[in-house]
This record gives C-alpha cells, sequence and structure tokens, in this order.
C-alpha cells in the first residue's frame, strides 16, 4: 500500500512524501520532494529528518529509497546527512 504525505509549515504546504509499505517492514521512500521556491532554506532537511522519525516510531526493519538524476543535485548529501547509505548490488 502506498502512504501520501503533504508537509505543512505554519499552514502552508513544502512538499510531499510518499511510502511503499507493501514489503514492511520495509518502507520505501517512493517520492520526497519540497516546493521548488523552498530550496536551499533547510526545508527539506527538517522535513525529511521528521519524515524519518515519524516512519522509525512503526519499527520498520528498513527505510530506503532510489535516488535519480531528476532529483535536486542536494538530495544525495541531505539523504546522507540523515543516515542514509549508498547501496548498489
Amino acid at each position: 500500500q502506498f502512504v501520501h504525505f503533504v508537509g505543512t509549515v505554519a499552514g502552508e504546504d513544502i512538499g510531499i512524501l510518499s511510502l511503499n509499505t507493501r514489503q514492511f517492514p520495509e518502507v520505501e521512500i517512493d517520492s520526497f520532494g519540497i516546493l521548488p521556491g523552498l530550496i536551499g532554506r533547510g526545508i527539506g532537511r527538517a522535513f525529511l529528518s521528521e519524515a524519518l522519525d515519524t516512519i522509525w516510531a512503526d519499527s520498520p526493519k528498513r527505510i530506503w529509497l532510489h535516488t535519480s538524476s531528476d532529483d535536486h543535485p542536494n538530495a544525495l548529501r541531505n539523504y546522507l546527512a540523515r543516515g542514509f547509505r549508498i547501496y548498489e548490488p
């Protein structure tokens, strides 16, 4: 199943988070992003940290995501800073 969230700050939308929980206890972050006008203000960092705290509260075994060449250039740095590791099978 997919679970979708809209991130908000002070009642204003800031971005989206979509989770694929079909393989729970593994959770995939299927989509994550903030609105273009908010990039570079630390909001993505805070939103991802809050999202991960919320996901970990359900005691998954693993949280993972795919990156893409379409990601913002700072996305990988944000993921690594939040504890993700690069995995190449």
